[in-house]
């Protein structure tokens, strides 16, 4: 039998309640771009939610964050000279980095549970042209 520590216990109910709390909220009523995103990846990886749909979400997740990240270094180059400008982009700089390594600790996880015999379908392929490129 495996012994669980009063801390587990503690985490384990604190992660239920966080659960249901979120589940108890009004869902949130989303744009037409975003509907319109959501009916695109039905179409392409299917409604139900699968590890290769997943894995495509993640791949696609850490792009916002190196959005942000690009941004935060040229601003940091336009104003070298402010002080608290350079500090407020350092972080924002900071933080986009760590949200991509999460999302790529996502986007590993998803693979590594896929390696155990599950292929990716044709839309996580790379394209012919992109293995011309690397060559």
């Amino acid at each position: 039998m495996n012994q669980t520590t009063a801390r587990e216990h503690h985490i384990r109910d604190d992660l239920r309640a966080a659960q249901q709390a979120s589940l108890a909220r009004p869902h949130y009523a989303y744009s037409w771009m975003a509907r319109l995103f959501f009916v695109g990846m039905d179409l392409l990886a299917g409604s139900e939610p699968t590890l290769p749909k997943i894995k495509l979400l993640e791949m696609l997740a850490s792009i916002p964050y190196r959005a942000y990240e690009a941004r935060a270094y040229r601003e940091m180059t336009r104003h070298y000279r402010d002080e608290d400008r350079l500090a407020r982009y350092r972080r924002l700089a900071g933080w986009s980095r760590e949200a991509q390594d999460n999302e790529y600790g996502h986007l590993l996880i998803a693979h590594e549970k896929m390696e155990k015999g599950l292929k990716d379908p044709w839309y996580l392929a790379p394209s012919a042209k992109a293995r011309r490129r690397c060559r």
